[in-house]
């Protein structure tokens, strides 16, 4: 009976408000690091494929996609295109929450077309992870996948609560 009580006592002082703390703050700050963190990896790989286009031309990008990493079905032309449109396109998506899962289904079909066709490395599949992750879990508190889903549904937002001063005469 001793040791029931001590463990109600622990669950109930200890691992409710560590529960409290990982729902409310750690969990939406790791779901904005994994989008941050997909998101910043694959915009810069799009700007580096936009500046090689702007600068030298398309060539050395077809290039890739003939020699290094081809997908077959596709022209490395059509290919590079499609890479880097997505690359740009889907990044600030991941950057505000917008349209998460749909942007992370697109990145997880990149890594992992990464991971067949142009070399078998981890960082691929903890991308293809963090993506299934993120789409499974969704975008988290921190997203404006959260705030259109509350207008779409006709709630309001939480105000913060305000302490009210005092009056003293």
């Amino acid at each position: 009976m001793r040791v029931r009580r001590i463990i109600e006592n622990i669950d109930l002082f200890v691992l409710n408000p560590l529960r409290i703390v990982l729902d409310k703050v750690i969990s939406p700050c790791f779901d904005l690091g994994i989008r941050l963190y997909i998101a910043a990896i694959f915009f810069k790989s799009g700007l580096e494929r936009l500046y090689d286009y702007l600068h030298y031309g398309w060539e050395d990008q077809i290039a890739m996609f003939v020699k290094l990493h081809p997908i077959p079905g596709l022209e490395p032309e059509i290919a590079a295109m499609i890479t880097m449109i997505s690359e740009l396109a889907l990044s600030p998506l991941l950057l505000i929450g917008l349209f998460t899962r749909f942007a992370m289904t697109g990145i997880a079909i990149m890594a992992l077309m990464m991971y067949w066709y142009y070399e078998d490395s981890y960082l691929y599949v903890l991308w293809m992870v963090l993506a299934v992750i993120s789409f499974v879990k969704g975008p988290g508190v921190l997203s404006a996948d959260y705030l259109l889903l509350r207008w779409v549904r006709g709630e309001e937002l939480p105000k913060p609560k305000r302490k009210r001063k005092k009056v003293t005469d």
